[in-house]
């Protein structure tokens, strides 16, 4: 039995497999979708999730949930983040960042996106679209690359 089985599993090995078979099957349609480049179907969605498109939490659900993270139930009740961790937390969202100005200027700055905004007069969702190439540009702002952190670890 053993024998047979090597066998066999040597023939599946040495012969390569009958490529058409694979392309038989049409691939599905790829097209950008809001997200990426592929959009998932009604019912492909569905299968992800695991319960039909449209599921919503009842009513009474959503508000034991509310209530075991209100007071005392709540994981975090009574507690405060430590200096350490706030710090990390903060250090998280720095970066440095290389902006070119309307006038051609090149600002670099390690600082966060925000202080970057401010300290510009920037909006800072729109230059956020700006450095994931969603848009050329804000009120003449372009980025020309966004630098690893200099302090993180690689």
């Amino acid at each position: 039995m053993e024998e047979e089985w090597i066998k066999d599993l040597r023939e599946f090995v040495c012969e390569p497999p009958d490529k058409s078979e694979f392309f038989q099957t049409p691939l599905p349609p790829v097209n950008k979708g809001a997200k990426g480049w592929f959009k998932h179907t009604e019912e492909s969605k569905s299968k992800i999730t695991g319960r039909p498109s449209g599921f919503n939490h009842s009513k009474d659900w959503r508000e034991q949930k509310s209530s075991q993270m209100i007071g005392k139930d709540n994981h975090f009740y009574n507690q405060k983040h430590t200096q350490e961790t706030k710090e990390k937390i903060i250090q998280r969202h720095y970066k440095m960042w290389k902006f070119v100005s309307p006038t051609g200027e090149i600002v670099e700055e390690y600082t966060t996106l925000r202080k970057f905004c401010e300290k510009y007069s920037l909006d800072r969702k729109s230059l956020h679209n700006v450095i994931n190439r969603k848009a050329n540009h804000h009120k003449g702002w372009t980025v020309e690359e966004v630098a690893q952190d200099p302090l993180s670890s690689p």
